[in-house]
């Protein structure tokens, strides 16, 4: 079988974005006194754009949350990314088959 055109979603697929994203959300709300573990972030938030996310958890909380929540949420994940992203199990074997087909 031959392939034109292969195409993935990036986050969570080929790199393990998740993890690292709902570890940075859950430090941010334990910040702003909700303590929540990463697990309970992916699980409650994941499909909800990042606006949707935010105003989920202002409701939870009661009160807004810092002005400041994305700027801070994409440096610190811009910043474990670069040192912590790596490649999900299995891509590099999955890359490499489709290259030789």
């Amino acid at each position: 079988m031959t392939y034109d055109l292969v195409i993935v979603d990036c986050d969570g697929v080929l790199v393990d974005t998740e993890r690292i994203s709902s570890e940075v959300v859950s430090f941010l709300l334990k910040e702003q006194g909700l303590g929540m573990s990463p697990e309970e972030v992916a699980q409650g938030s994941t499909g909800l754009s990042e606006t949707d996310m935010w105003l989920m958890y202002e409701a939870e909380l009661g009160k807004s949350l810092s002005e400041d929540m994305s700027e801070r949420l994409l440096s610190l994940e811009s910043e474990r990314f670069r040192t912590e992203l790596r490649s999900m199990p299995g891509v590099v074997d999955v890359r490499e088959a489709l290259r030789q087909r």
